[in-house]
């Protein structure tokens, strides 16, 4: 079965333990499941290969690096096998401080890889704790530099701002710690409080208070200030990038363009379906590997809510939508589409609208969120 998308998305679920914070799949003390799920992972995959080489390919968790590095190579070499890859391939793989060694490293590497995530979050050993990260400052800073050693030019780091008992003065000093480290992309993201997690139990439950919404902003304000003046691109809300270093595959997301999901809770949307996996690890493993398939969720958006939605992503892209761009993608014209809604929050200094392009303003970027919300609503 052919599928017309040219990005990959692959979901390792395994962690060591699980951040109080984080609302993304994921499963703790099952590492005795890694060797069958590489074989589901190979299994879907080549049950469903895509259709044009690969241009981006990204591995996310989860946390994969918590696999050895003789499972990495294996998930890898499956990769190679089953999809044809572009020579210009963005292939990104999340690491985490506490798991990373010399020989992943190297796995990594060898195996394709050409970027990582690396799961900084925070340089205070407080703030780490606070989160329930299971790493240290030393441990980024390590892990940086078997990155390096391993041949690896092309490094991003996320952090993460607004944290309750996270001060401003940390989170200066992490930013200039990521900095000071020369890494090539920058993610800043504000803390969300996620269902399911601990931190929202505990925000529920009256144990933990949200920073104060000053607190957010001047965060935020300071990382563009920052990050600007260390020559950072600020390319869409919480991203910053080295000039050419902006992320592939996440783009590709903004711009609502097609992408496989292979692995538990992978999502994937192609030739205009969404299709979304089981969200157990044993159950996934027993369908993908007897079917190909572990799908739990599958429906066909109609063509004006998946132009709505292309709209209400790609708003968040700082360059902008520019409206003849959006004609060839989706076949509907953002005025015709959007009109009342462009028109109400211009009037309220959201969006501006030069040269075709629209995009947020100043005022918008830390309402992103409520303002991508108005494309679909209408």
């Amino acid at each position: 079965m052919e599928k017309s998308a040219d990005s990959l998305y692959i979901h390792v679920p395994f962690c060591a333990r699980k951040c109080l914070y984080c609302g993304f799949f994921s499963t703790v003390g099952c590492e005795a499941l890694i060797p069958d799920y590489i074989r589901a992972v190979h299994a879907e995959l080549d049950a469903a290969p895509p259709a044009k080489p690969l241009r981006t390919d990204y591995i996310g968790g989860g946390t994969p690096t918590l696999l050895s590095a003789e499972h990495l190579a294996a998930l890898l070499e499956g990769i190679r096998r089953a999809a044809p890859i572009d020579p210009a391939c963005e292939f990104t793989v999340e690491a985490n401080p506490g798991t990373l060694d010399a020989a992943k490293a190297a796995a990594l590497r060898s195996g394709g890889a050409n970027r990582i995530s690396l799961g900084a979050q925070a340089f205070q050993p407080h703030v780490l704790e606070i989160l329930g990260r299971i790493h240290g400052p030393d441990e980024i800073r390590r892990s940086v530099g078997l990155l390096r050693a391993a041949g690896f030019d092309n490094i991003g780091l996320d952090l993460i701002f607004a944290i309750p008992g996270q001060t401003f003065a940390d989170w200066c000093e992490s930013l200039d710690a990521a900095i000071d480290l020369d890494v090539q992309h920058i993610s800043a993201y504000g803390l969300s409080f996620d269902e399911g997690t601990v931190f929202t139990r505990r925000l529920n439950d009256g144990a933990m208070r949200p920073a104060p919404e000053f607190m957010w902003l001047r965060m935020y304000d300071h990382a563009r200030q920052r990050l600007a003046e260390a020559g950072f691109t600020h390319y869409e809300i919480s991203n910053f990038a080295r000039p050419g270093r902006e992320s592939a595959h996440n783009c590709n997301y903004w711009h609502n363009g097609s992408y496989l999901g292979i692995g538990a809770f992978a999502t994937e949307y192609v030739d205009g379906r969404r299709r979304t996996n089981v969200a157990d690890v044993q159950e996934y493993i027993r369908l993908a590997t007897l079917c190909g398939k572990a799908p739990a969720f599958d429906e066909k958006l109609e063509p004006e809510y998946s132009a709505r939605e292309t709209a209400a992503f790609n708003i968040r892209y700082l360059p902008g939508i520019a409206r003849q761009t959006f004609i060839d993608r989706t076949g509907f014209d953002l005025e015709r589409l959007f009109g009342p809604t462009i028109k109400r929050l211009r009037a309220l200094g959201l969006l501006q609208y030069e040269n075709e392009v629209l995009r947020l303003t100043e005022k918008a970027l830390p309402l992103a969120d409520s303002v991508s919300a108005q494309f679909l609503s209408e």
